[in-house]
């Protein structure tokens, strides 16, 4: 074990350096130039921190700063002898969090915008610092949209690591997303409706069936990709939790059931990846679909609006069109949604039924 005495009269090595150890993984370096630097050794293979030179650093104060890292390691609190990257937390993060706990569409779409946090991969976690990671986010897209996205998934990441104790505090901490959110109002013209219907129809299996059932049902875009084929019966549609936004059963009456009956059953999805997984290529579709129709603007949510507007048209009443997106909040009060638990089915059945006659008048 060191001493100061002894410290202060150790050799210099001829050549190279030599260690002398002390306790709890404490070393003292001695370099051929006579340089004396204290080092914390630590995990399985063999990490050395650096903690400072002697004498600037006393023995006693690279002790107290041993037994302080030694306590912090005790408790699952981890501080620049963190052996974890950016990198290996990212995927720690997507594996014990992300797919855990996410719907598979909202798992993916975090891990794509946590790649634009590239620059970062190999630096110690403990060290990024808010403002180069803003400047990472600022030049990630062109697009404000994007550069929020990426600042969300960034600041859930940097919230979950501080929750492990991987880091102090999030370097995104009270900080919002760049921009404001702009809420779309686009509504689709019958017109435009009519020519982006055709156009799924001719596209086909999987993308343009999978508009059609949007434009059918008013399901969003990630439920129809992630349907599965136990979901359905020629009466109903039931998504479980798991696939809605809202984590809450829905059921719809499926008038689109010999339509269904015309997609291959090749896996327990109806639209599933190459791999298995819920469909995915979303942007090769929609560039083909957007080839074919000529319409600008718009995105499969947008259908959604198209119905909501449409059964208004049909004089629908609004509670009804909510049961039939899936909406909690809206038309009737929470204590009435405590209280009132009838379905609708009958109801929404009546109103689909409306709303099929209107996009074969318009389709033609």
């Amino acid at each position: 074990m060191l001493t100061d005495l002894a410290i202060r009269t150790l050799p210099a090595p001829a050549k190279g350096v030599k260690r002398y150890w002390d306790k709890d993984g404490l070393c003292l370096q001695v370099s051929q130039g006579g340089a004396k630097t204290f080092y914390f050794v630590h995990g399985s293979d063999r990490r050395f921190l650096k903690l400072g030179r002697y004498p600037m650093i006393s023995l006693s104060q690279a002790r107290e700063r041993v037994r302080s890292i030694v306590a912090k390691q005790t408790l699952g609190i981890e501080d620049d002898t963190s052996a974890h990257t950016v990198q290996e937390a990212i995927d720690r993060f997507t594996t014990t969090h992300c797919d855990a706990k996410n719907k598979p569409r909202t798992a993916a779409d975090t891990r794509y915008f946590l790649t634009f946090l590239a620059p970062l991969a190999k630096r110690r976690i403990t060290s990024v610092g808010t403002g180069e990671l803003l400047s990472i986010i600022d030049a990630a897209s062109a697009s404000l949209s994007m550069r929020r996205h990426v600042f969300v998934a960034a600041r859930t990441f940097f919230r979950w690591a501080s929750r492990q104790r991987l880091i102090k505090t999030s370097p995104l901490q009270d900080l919002q997303p760049p921009g404001l959110a702009k809420q779309r109002d686009r509504v689709l013209s019958d017109d435009e409706m009519k020519r982006i219907y055709n156009a799924a129809v001719e596209l086909g299996h999987p993308y343009g069936f999978i508009c059609l059932i949007a434009i059918h049902t008013g399901m969003r875009r990630g439920e129809v990709g992630g349907l599965m084929w136990n979901f359905i019966t020629p009466e109903l549609i039931t998504l479980p939790p798991s696939l809605t936004k809202n984590k809450r059963e829905h059921v719809l009456p499926n008038l689109i059931n010999s339509n269904l009956r015309l997609i291959p059953k090749v896996s327990e999805y109806l639209f599933p990846s190459s791999v298995g997984t819920p469909y995915s290529t979303w942007s090769d579709g929609k560039d083909a679909l957007d080839a074919l129709c000529g319409v600008e603007n718009f995105v499969i949510h947008d259908f959604r609006r198209y119905l909501s507007t449409t059964m208004a048209r049909l004089r629908v009443p609004i509670d009804i069109t909510e049961a039939i997106l899936n909406h909690v909040s809206g038309s009737r009060s929470p204590i009435q949604r405590v209280y009132d638990r009838y379905d609708r089915l009958p109801e929404m059945r009546q109103a689909l039924s409306l709303y099929e006659k209107h996009l074969a008048a318009i389709v033609g």
